[in-house]
């Protein structure tokens, strides 16, 4: 039996995998699984990619201790800019630059556990106030978030404001998140991912990803799967690890 040959033509016709088989195809030489890969691509998405970008819209003295973010007051980087909640004039003006660039996806990415009511009204009004500027200049840019460990409400809100998706760090499998962070619970973050049809975009560390078991790395696709989240925000690590 060809084991790629025959999870390709499972995955083309709409099917998944499970954590079995990809265990199984774990053992198979790269080269195969990064062709079988490519013609998954191509047959999904074609040589189109959507390209995004960051905003880094309140920065610096986070009290979480998440190893892979220099924004922590625990990172030991020196150097990181402190600042408030961006305001909603200077949002709109950096996404109507990014639009202008070409991109089709603005994600605003806060720092701190969560924004606080007074923060997620603000969040709120700009958003709308950026969804309005940019159809007002006819460009197409979806917005998407990373707010930390809101609620269900708040994403209701922030989905009637415009956001499309919402981006979660929980970086890993729940059996090796205690190694990634200790000041909250993957639970939690797990419970931070909307069900009010907002999608979820899972953050994932390149660098302590690498340091993971094979059943780490696979047990956290089969929980991206089983959750139905977009396995596509990979973070930058700080120096630490």
């Amino acid at each position: 039996m060809d084991i790629v040959y025959e999870m390709k033509e499972k995955v083309m016709a709409g099917g998944s995998i499970t954590k079995e088989e990809v265990l199984i195809l774990a053992e198979e030489k790269t080269g195969r699984l990064a062709e079988a890969a490519d013609e998954i691509r191509q047959s999904f998405c074609g040589n189109i990619f959507d390209m995004c970008t960051i905003v880094n819209a309140k920065s610096g003295r986070c009290g979480e201790d998440c190893k892979f973010c220099a924004q922590s007051v625990r990172s030991g980087c020196g150097d990181v800019e402190v600042y408030g909640l961006m305001s909603a004039q200077e949002l709109v003006k950096d996404s109507e630059e990014a639009g202008r660039k070409g991109v089709l996806r603005y994600s605003m990415v806060t720092s701190g556990k969560r924004l606080s009511v007074k923060e997620t009204d603000s969040a709120c009004e700009a958003i709308k106030a950026v969804v309005r500027n940019l159809k007002e200049k006819d460009m197409y840019m979806e917005i998407c978030v990373s707010f930390g460990l809101l609620g269900e409400e708040e994403f209701k809100r922030l989905r009637e404001a415009g956001v499309s998706r919402i981006h979660c760090n929980l970086e890993t499998s729940g059996n090796y998140f205690h190694k990634v962070c200790t000041t909250h619970t993957y639970d939690s973050d797990d419970q931070s991912c909307p069900k009010s049809g907002t999608r979820c975009m899972l953050g994932r560390d390149n660098r302590s990803w690498r340091k993971h078991g094979r059943q780490d790395r696979h047990g956290a696709y089969s929980e991206e799967a089983r959750d139905k989240i977009h396995p596509r925000q990979f973070s930058e690590p700080d120096k630490r690890h």
